[in-house]
């Protein structure tokens, strides 16, 4: 059982790093036409990435049809973001990416351009690629396995931990640069404010606003532009 965990774990960073390479490669240069290291983590993985491999492998196996897994691959994964962007938004008090702007979308959260992606996707990894993987991973002395991902274990907790924490305020932050930039420094001119207020944010905030060019916080959005637009206009000095 504990050798089944590891190899599912080894096999959840290996999807989750692909997520991280795809979001950080053609989903940057295709939305924002630069590459981002869109990871929500410090390390270069999308952990949604990984649990939609992993649900979609232990959930599909058995459909046989390709259509009937090509849709209910869609809507697995679908389903599961947009239950973590719902989540995420409710934890952190921020909107982490928003579909809006897209046809066929749900509440900005989903749209059909995701479902058809995933679909495909999930349903190449169900037929063709777990399979293999898994038979190479199995071929590796087992100890081997178990030790390797007791140790990508405790830097993925690690990793999860620390980001966690810099980003828990994140809201309560933005209120507090919002007081920084409306009063208080009303001496100073604008643009030597908001770089004050940017200063106060710590390095897991700042990171989280590179990864996520389109983060809105609902409460304080025009403190969270006022800074980016700072960053735009110095180059990413502070980045």
């Amino acid at each position: 059982m504990i050798h089944g965990m590891s190899v599912d774990f080894s096999l959840f960073l290996t999807y989750s790093f692909a997520g991280w390479l795809w979001e950080s490669t053609v989903c940057s240069l295709y939305n924002y036409g630069k590459l981002i290291n869109r990871g929500f983590l410090n390390g270069p993985y999308c952990p949604i990435y990984g649990c939609g491999g992993l649900l979609a492998v232990h959930l599909l196996s058995e459909l046989e049809h390709p259509s009937a897994r090509f849709l209910a691959s869609g809507t697995l994964c679908c389903a599961l973001e947009y239950a973590t962007s719902w989540g995420m938004e409710k934890l952190f008090h921020a909107r982490w990416w928003d579909y809006s702007n897209k046809p066929f979308n749900l509440n900005g959260r989903i749209y059909l351009n995701g479902f058809l992606a995933f679909g495909a996707a999930a349903s190449l990894l169900v037929d063709r690629l777990d399979p293999k993987l898994r038979e190479k991973i199995n071929a590796l002395p087992p100890a081997l396995v178990d030790m390797a991902a007791a140790a990508a274990l405790i830097g993925f907790g690690t990793d999860s931990a620390i980001t966690i924490l810099g980003v828990m305020g994140f809201s309560r932050q933005l209120e507090q640069l919002a007081a920084i930039l409306e009063s208080g420094l009303e001496q100073l001119p604008a643009a030597e404010r908001i770089h004050a207020a940017y200063e106060r944010m710590n390095t897991q905030q700042r990171r989280i606003l590179s990864a996520f060019p389109r983060l809105r916080a609902p409460a304080n959005n025009h403190t969270l532009s006022a800074i980016r637009h700072l960053i735009s206009e110095r180059n990413g000095q502070y980045e």
